[in-house]
């Protein structure tokens, strides 16, 4: 058998195909070339843009702009060595830029707390610093003072805890005045500390508790008042503190209603005169019987300048200013209290226990000033 085959060429339909395709060649050939060149006139504008922007200080401007540069001139022919070395340079001190400043805020952080002696806060931000840049001075500084304060602090803390403890065994043990003395002497040290002012006040309450159920038992019903109401202020509401206090209101009640009789007025005053002692001595009877010293010690001190020489007003007087005496006294209010036992001793200065009273505050504000020079 024999095989025969013929080569008769491209059909036609290609043929008229080829030319077309060429002329879409050279047409993308030469849109290409345009873009190209194109971009590496934008590329060289965007350059100068960025090498302006670097030389004026703008380096996140210059950056951007070099590496649209670079972008822009990749697979164009140009040679993009200068584009890259701008955009490295660039991209290096934009980086240097923004460590320096993260530096200073972390050490703008750390002085802060360290202001506010919030040492963990310091130490945090100090070291944060320090990440950035192990070298800096100021961040090495701040690290070790946060660190030792808080050392310091720490020690400081675990001594407190110990004396509060001391104080609170004081307590227990039924030695109220043994814990104020001990309180008193740790709030000196530390009148900030809130674990401190908890302690004072727990000692201040307990010891004015315990001299309020001396007196009681003593049958001194006002003075025991007294100091229950300075104990109250300490911790209103303690059931104990006011279920003695209603005791001490229904005694002197029972006391002033059985005891006390209006004073008679001396004949020589003038009505009027009379009529107003009359009234502030009954203001001063019902403030009084309220467990209101201060405002009795006023009523009758007016009574005293208007009408002097009343007996019974003096007597009043002598016992509501040692109840407010030994109150101040209680509260380490030195100089009021002194002030209010010189005014009891004008009244009754063969008074033995007053004088005691003021003899004993005196030497206190004396030693009080001694401790206070710098020897």
């Amino acid at each position: 058998m024999l095989s025969l085959t013929t080569n008769i060429g491209k059909s036609v339909s290609e043929r008229r195909a080829i030319p077309a395709e060429s002329r879409e060649a050279d047409f993308n050939r030469a849109m290409s070339a345009r873009l190209t060149q194109k971009n590496v006139e934008l590329a060289s504008e965007l350059l100068e843009a960025g090498k302006t922007a670097l030389a004026s200080g703008d380096l996140v401007a210059a950056d951007a702009n070099f590496d649209r540069a670079l972008f822009l001139v990749r697979g164009s022919g140009v040679d993009t060595t200068v584009y890259a070395t701008l955009a490295e340079q660039a991209r290096t001190q934009v980086y240097k830029a923004s460590r320096s400043s993260q530096l200073t805020e972390h050490l703008d952080s750390a002085r802060a707390h360290m202001l506010d002696l919030d040492y963990l806060a310091c130490q945090y931000f100090a070291g944060l610093a320090l990440s950035l840049d192990s070298t800096s001075v100021d961040a090495l500084e701040l690290r070790d003072i946060s660190v030792k304060a808080t050392a310091e602090a720490a020690q400081e803390q675990e001594f407190m805890q110990g004396r509060i403890w001391f104080i609170d065994s004081l307590i227990s043990y039924g030695a109220p005045a043994e814990a104020l003395a001990a309180a008193q002497s740790l709030h000196r040290m530390a009148p900030e500390n809130p674990l401190v002012k908890l302690a004072l006040k727990k000692g201040e309450f307990e010891f004015f508790k315990a001299r309020a159920e001396s007196e009681l038992s003593h049958q001194e019903y006002g003075q025991s008042k007294a100091w229950l109401d300075s104990a109250l202020l300490r911790f209103p509401g303690h059931a104990r503190c006011l279920e003695l206090q209603q005791i001490c209101r229904t005694e002197i009640r029972k006391s002033q209603t059985t005891a006390l009789a209006p004073v008679a007025k001396p004949a020589s005053v003038s009505r009027e005169i009379s009529k107003r002692t009359e009234s502030l001595y009954d203001r001063a009877r019902g403030a009084f019987n309220r467990g209101e010293l201060t405002q009795a010690i006023t009523a009758w001190e007016e009574v005293e300048r208007l009408v002097p020489g009343f007996q019974s007003v003096r007597e009043y007087l002598l016992k509501a200013y040692r109840f407010v005496g030994v109150d101040l006294y209680g509260q380490n209010r030195l100089r009021e209290a002194l002030v209010v036992w010189e005014k009891a001793l004008k009244l009754a200065p063969d008074n033995a226990e007053i004088a005691a009273y003021a003899r004993r505050t005196r030497n206190e504000i004396e030693k009080l000033k001694e401790l206070s020079y710098d020897n």
